[in-house]
């Protein structure tokens, strides 16, 4: 049985993956069609955000932003999940799926981040949704 955050943790994650494509964004462009784009506005600029090639980009709200960047391979990926607990997010849940779609759910405290890392083809995604902890 799930905990009551980690299922609040999911359902925002699944609100926020879904905006991107709901705002418009290149997020449903197939990943080798799809263009690069600016990082969201309202991201914070010590955010460590993946090394890579940014090709969706959303603002959520006042606060909220998610964004996918492209990266090399999934050693780039593994490295966007080890910056994140570094900056000193700390793992709520994760589900690793099938291990070419795996989701993290982290904190630091003050912000919530869903970390998806997923492969499509020869793609490697990093996908991010962001948005401040209610008090």
């Amino acid at each position: 049985m799930m905990n009551k955050n980690w299922t609040s943790a999911l359902a925002l994650a699944g609100i926020l993956m879904a905006a991107p494509a709901l705002a418009g964004c290149t997020a449903d462009a197939a990943p080798e069609q799809a263009q690069e784009v600016s990082l969201p506005e309202g991201i914070p600029t010590d955010f460590p955000i993946a090394t890579g090639t940014p090709i969706a980009a959303a603002t959520l709200g006042s606060s909220g932003w998610s964004t996918t960047v492209t990266v090399q391979d999934a050693d780039a990926q593994q490295a966007a999940l080890d910056d994140l607990l570094a900056d000193g997010y700390v793992p709520h849940g994760s589900d690793d799926g099938d291990g070419a779609h795996r989701i993290y759910s982290l904190n630091n405290g003050t912000n919530s981040v869903t970390l998806t890392l997923r492969s499509e083809d020869d793609t490697y995604l990093v996908d991010y949704s962001f948005a401040p902890m209610s008090r």
